[in-house]
Order: structure tokens, then C-alpha cells, then sequence
């Protein structure tokens, strides 16, 4: 972790307007950190012992190569159904995942594993690693807001109170995670205020609570804070160096979304050297944005789901039968009136079992469910604009995938 990677470039970001600049082929920067010649200065402090890994094989995958995006198409969300979503591919990986085990956890830095709750464990970053395709299009900066007469000013870390619509996906694939701080900034703002702060040094320090799965649904809080610390460097366009290229910060207006997201990013140095590698495939882990990048699922977001909030979250199944849309409304309906935050995704066009244009649906891409209102489910693009169409619940496993992470309620109930 730490290596900012160059490789591909053309790719754009998602805009609010018109002012967001149009990346050109950009020449390869003299100056690289990261480089095999010139080493991250990443730092990690990680301490104590290191969480279990989920029981979720799926969670990230070998998918190669990010695709680029278009200005008005951020870069969608790696193979968000394939896994436990797709009922042959989840019996066929849980097989696997029988006959090969998983591997222990391993203990950082020779610390002995300890089951203490209260304890804080600690991670510095400062340059994560960012995708092979976008490592030449961006570089790391500070995003500024431009008045109309052109002058420069530092963006505030919050403006208010924390909301749904200040967290917005730039160029990075990580719809999912986006949706799931969209989603917390949206019912509970206040567990998002509090876990960030400037340390008025150039850093910001997010707290997050450590997370872990006790079985293959449920997300739950270990007891113990993840201060990640980080600087207030993140990616921007190299042809425009005022613009945020991943969480757009600039568009927001607050710089928040995007130390979350980053803070997210440089979590994985808690993590066990093996965690993220398919052992059927092989797969290089990757770190950092290069692994928010691929995309997630709704185990992810059910841990995103607990690290913002610490409270546990589930990963939940709707009834996939045609004749269970009242109960489906139910279930989703209630999830929402309780004020939870609820993150659903739409499969791959093959998946699809309907027209989904007609909703203006995006395929295997990542919404918060907002609402339920006419037996209809209200959904946020994390785009922030091109929000669909209310989508008919009799209608919804059609388009999204029945599983979905949702926080559960005050009392532990779904």
C-alpha cells in the first residue's frame, strides 16, 4: 500500500455542470512518488491484533483493468453480483472456500493477538495506492473552491451538519462505498460529524470502529477505534488541480467525503497481508483506492455500515418470488421508516430480468434506498444527479440484487 501507481489514461469525472474539465492524454509526471525508484511515504502504526477476515470470499474479486468513465458515467461498480447473489456461483465458491479453509489472520508487527475491547489501534497514511488506469490522469493535491472572480480559497471540512447529498462518486469505481456514506451522512450525520476532525497540522483523523463478521451476515463492532489519521492530500486532475477526482469534494463543497473515503481506503493496513486475494484465482491484493476501485458488495457496505456507525449491520435478502412484493414492501418500507441507512444495487445487464432503461436504471451499479411511496422504492444515485425513476417493488428483484446491507435497528432487530 502506499504506491501510486501510473498506468492507463482517459478518464473523466462526473460533474455537477459543465465546468468540470475534459482529460486529455496528460504526459507522465516527472516527479512520481511511489515509484519503484522513489517509495511511498506511507506509514503505518497498526497496532494490536488485526481483525478476523469476513466470511465473505466474495467480497473482492480478480476483475482486471477498470474501464474509463465518461463524464456523465463515473466509474460503475466492479461485479457487484457475483456472489452470494448469484445462487450456483455462492454454492460453487462455498464449496471452495470449504476445501481450501481460510487462513489466520496475521499479527502485525509481532503484537500478540489480544480479545481487549477499549483499545485504540492507529494508522497513518499519507499516499494510497491508486488504480493502474487513473494513476496518469491524477496526482495528489487539495481540492479548492474558486469564487467568481477566479479567487482560490480552502475548502471548509463541513458546512452544517453532515448530508447524503455532499457524498458524490467521481472517477473512482466505488459506487458502493459512496452509497454507504451517503447513506449514514443521510440518517444519522451526527455519527459522521463527530468521527472526523482537522488536527490543524495538515492531517485529518477519522475514527472508525473496528468491525467484524461473528457469522457470514452480520457486521459487527469489535469495541476498539481505528484512528486513521491522514493527510489532507487526495487525488486530483492532473488538468485541473482545484478538482477532486474521486469523492468530489469540490462539487460538495466540503472536504469530508472525501477524508472518509480516504480513510477507508487506508483502513486496509489493519488488515491480515492475504486479505483481499482470491485463492482460486491468485489475484494480487491490492490497497487503497486500487481496491476501493474494484468495487464492492453488500457485505462491504454492511462493514462500512458498522466502521461509520458502531452499531452492527446485516446483509439481508429479499424474496426473489413473484408473488412477494407485499412482503418485499414490507420489509423495505420498514427499513426506512425506522430511519436505517439501506444500500441496494442493481445486477449486470445479462442479469436483468426486465427493461431497465424504462427506470433509468444503471447496471451493476450501487443506490441508497431512500423511501418507499406508492409500493414504489426511491432511490439516490451516488452520482448525485441521474437519479432514477421510482422503481415498482413487485418489479425490483427484477433489476437489483435480492441481497442488500441495511443497519440494524437500536434494539438488534432487522
Amino acid at each position: 500500500m502506499g504506491i501510486e501507481h501510473t498506468g492507463k489514461t482517459d478518464t473523466h469525472v462526473e460533474g455537477a455542470d459543465e465546468s468540470t474539465a475534459k482529460l486529455q492524454k496528460p504526459s507522465m509526471r516527472p516527479d512520481n512518488p511511489g515509484s519503484p525508484d522513489q517509495p511511498s511515504r506511507l506509514q503505518s502504526l497498526a497496532r494490536a491484533r488485526e481483525p478476523a477476515q469476513p466470511q465473505n470470499v466474495l467480497q473482492t474479486t480478480d476483475e482486471g483493468p477498470a474501464k474509463a468513465v465518461s463524464k456523465d458515467e463515473p466509474m460503475e461498480q466492479g461485479l457487484l453480483a457475483r456472489g452470494p447473489e448469484d445462487d450456483d456461483l455462492s454454492a460453487w465458491m462455498a464449496a471452495a472456500e470449504q476445501l481450501l479453509g481460510k487462513p489466520e489472520p496475521e499479527v502485525p508487527d509481532g503484537k500478540e493477538r489480544t480479545d481487549e475491547t477499549g483499545e485504540k489501534i492507529e494508522v497513518v497514511a499519507d499516499r494510497l495506492d491508486v488504480p493502474d488506469d487513473l494513476g496518469s490522469v491524477v496526482e495528489y493535491g487539495r481540492p479548492q473552491a474558486k469564487d467568481k472572480d477566479g479567487e482560490r480559497s480552502e475548502l471548509p471540512l463541513f458546512d452544517g451538519m453532515p448530508k447524503r447529498e455532499d457524498a458524490l462518486q467521481g472517477a473512482l469505481g466505488d459506487c458502493g462505498v459512496i452509497a454507504t456514506i451517503g447513506a449514514v451522512a443521510g440518517t444519522a450525520p451526527d455519527k459522521i460529524q463527530s468521527s472526523v476532525r482537522d488536527n490543524g497540522d495538515g492531517t485529518v483523523t477519522v475514527a472508525l470502529h473496528e468491525a467484524e463478521f461473528k457469522d457470514r451476515e452480520i457486521a459487527t463492532p469489535t469495541g476498539r477505534i481505528i484512528d486513521v489519521t491522514i493527510t489532507k492530500d487526495v487525488p486530483v486532475f492532473i488538468e485541473n488541480l482545484d478538482q477532486a477526482a474521486f469523492a468530489r469534494c469540490t462539487d460538495a463543497g466540503v472536504t469530508w467525503p472525501g477524508y472518509v473515503e480516504k480513510a477507508l481506503g487506508a483502513v486496509d493496513e489493519t488488515w491480515p497481508s492475504d486479505r483481499g486475494q482470491n485463492p482460486l484465482l491468485g489475484n494480487p491484493v491490492e490497497r487503497g483506492y486500487a481496491r476501493l476501485d474494484k468495487g464492492s458488495r453488500a457485505w462491504m457496505q454492511a462493514e462500512i455500515l458498522t466502521q461509520l456507525t458502531g452499531r452492527s449491520a446485516r446483509v439481508s435478502r429479499l424474496d426473489t418470488d413473484p408473488g412477494a412484493a407485499a412482503d418485499n414492501e414490507a420489509v423495505l418500507s420498514g427499513l426506512v421508516e425506522s430511519g436505517r441507512p439501506v444500500v441496494v444495487a442493481t445486477v449486470p445487464e445479462f442479469m436483468q430480468r426486465g427493461d431497465f432503461r424504462k427506470y433509468h436504471l444503471r447496471c451493476a451499479h450501487a443506490y441508497e434506498l431512500i423511501g418507499v411511496e406508492d409500493g414504489k422504492a426511491l432511490l439516490r444515485n451516488p452520482y448525485g444527479r441521474k437519479h432514477p425513476d421510482p422503481v415498482p417493488v413487485a418489479e425490483f428483484t427484477n433489476h437489483f440484487n435480492s441481497y442488500y446491507a441495511a443497519l440494524e435497528s437500536e434494539t438488534g432487530g432487522r
